[in-house]
């Protein structure tokens, strides 16, 4: 035999040429798989195992692929390797809930070609991303295609909330509204602003002032781009100034509990009697067993009766009950607030809602609409979707471009009413895949994130 053989080769327990056995190799992989590099070293060193991290990447990388299979129904969204400028897709295998590849960018091209490559696939469920939209019309023109009900829920609210920005005037009449009916002032009484109180309203006015520029300069003609040169603002800033009909007031936080609230009906009491001296108010509450410095009282009563945003003087301002504090919410803050059930709102929330559903008959509609399409998504009653889509593109710019858009995904839009598929596995896979992306601190290459994406050990 022209063959020499000095040693019995064992393939179940050690491979040719290896320095550790195949028990050895596998527990090192599944720590790898597991942990990563510099994690799954500690652990290997508390297990009296050693070996280097980078040891552990390269058993990763050495480790065998994923056996294929076919795919029937298959789900794609995207994932940012850096949020913003690169992107990736993640597909998923709906049936088996299991990832199945991952492709290095969100092209049309990239996705339709993996389709051509897999002509098994006949559901594709998707977001309403275009670039996807165009892959799956390109590689694979016979599937059905699947708007994720998420997504569809996601962007009515987008636009609701677009509309409401552009409609921010209603929120002061709101606002003006419950002051009018429950916050009277009281003449004669005036206490000076606080620093603080005095850089916010600073603050305030250099927004105020970028807000004039911005819709001066889109009045003169300025592009976008050329108003965020100018002005040096970020471009989700000045494509939400832009869309501003009022300047749009930040939403503040509720103001903290503080060891007077106890006391706050009394004080109120007492504020309603006439006694508005704040050094007579704390003499009086400590002897109710309140502990605290006058300081805490005073501020209390300023606090309460601070309207910053009418404040004509620039240090002294008119006092007001301190039964009411009206702080004016964002325009998303408000969206989810009407969004809401009437039992999940305080005393002061249904109050807004209400009277902001008064001052303005078209916020509305766009409300009920907006309830109306969630619902029917929820419940996948396809007979409604029509005479909705009738409705809503009366209401304005923003309601018929989101219409428009329906209606060229008129398709994936009505399998979601029909269908049982949606992207909920996928979001969760997406999910898994940027606990592991972090875990490896953003600086993995890529076919090494694929490689712990795909493992199923």
């Amino acid at each position: 035999c022209p063959r020499k053989v000095f040693a019995e080769r064992l393939p179940t327990v050690v491979m040719d040429f290896a320095r550790s056995t195949v028990r050895l190799n596998s527990t090192f992989t599944a720590l790898a798989f597991a942990l990563g590099g510099e994690a799954g070293q500690r652990l290997a060193e508390k297990l009296g195992f050693a070996i280097s991290a980078d040891t552990l990447l390269r058993r990763i990388r050495q480790s065998s692929p994923q056996p294929k299979e076919t795919v029937r129904v298959l789900g794609l969204d995207d994932f940012a390797f850096r949020k913003r400028h690169t992107y990736g897709t993640i597909l998923i295998d709906l049936e088996r809930r299991q990832p199945i590849d991952l492709l290095p960018d969100r092209e049309s091209k990239t996705v339709g070609d993996w389709l051509k490559a897999h002509p098994e696939v006949e559901i594709v469920s998707r977001d309403r991303a275009m670039q996807y939209v165009e892959g799956i019309t390109l590689g694979a023109p016979t599937a059905t295609q699947v708007a994720d009900r998420w997504h569809l829920s996601k962007n009515v609210v987008d636009v609701l909330k677009e509309f409401l920005n552009q409609h921010h005037s209603a929120f002061h009449q709101a606002r003006q509204a419950i002051i009018n009916g429950q916050n009277k002032p009281v003449d004669g009484v005036k206490f000076a602003s606080d620093r603080r109180t005095r850089a916010k309203e600073q603050t305030r006015q250099k927004r105020s002032e970028i807000y004039n520029q911005v819709q001066a300069l889109h009045k003169e003609g300025c592009h976008q781009n050329e108003i965020i040169r100018r002005l040096g603002i970020s471009t989700p800033y000045a494509r939400r100034l832009l869309h501003a009909e009022t300047f749009p007031e930040r939403s503040a936080f509720p103001p903290r509990r503080t060891s007077v609230d106890r006391y706050a009906d009394y004080l109120r009491q007492r504020w309603a009697e006439g006694c508005q001296n704040a050094t007579q108010l704390w003499q009086e509450i400590k002897e109710q067993g309140f502990n605290g410095a006058m300081g805490a009282v005073t501020r209390y009563i300023r606090l309460r009766m601070r309207d910053p945003h009418q404040i004509k003087q620039q240090y002294m301002h008119r006092a007001r009950l301190p039964a009411i504090k009206m702080v004016l919410p964002s325009a998303r803050h408000a969206t989810w607030l009407c969004l809401k059930k009437q039992e999940e709102l305080s005393t002061e929330e249904e109050q807004f809602v209400s009277e902001l559903m008064k001052s303005s008959t078209e916020i509305k509609q766009a409300v009920l609409l907006t309830k109306q399409f969630r619902e029917l998504v929820k419940t996948r009653d396809i007979d409604s979707f029509q005479g909705w889509l009738v409705e809503a593109e009366n209401l304005g710019s923003k309601w018929k471009n989101f219409v428009k858009g329906l209606r060229k995904d008129a398709g994936a839009v009505k399998a979601a009413l029909t269908m049982q598929w949606s992207n909920g596995q996928t979001e969760g896979q997406v999910n898994r895949l940027k606990f592991l992306k972090r875990q490896m601190y953003g600086r993995a290459k890529f076919d090494l994130l694929k490689a712990r994406v795909m493992y199923r050990g």
